[in-house]
């Protein structure tokens, strides 16, 4: 289970990382 699950988690992590980051500048833009 965990071990199994802890590379989609991984790679989910980092698209949501990668998401808020392009959010953040977005944010920056209309600020």
């Amino acid at each position: 289970g965990i071990t199994r699950g802890s590379r989609r988690d991984r790679l989910l992590s980092k698209f949501i990382e990668n998401e808020c980051e392009k959010i953040d500048r977005l944010m920056e833009l209309y600020m």
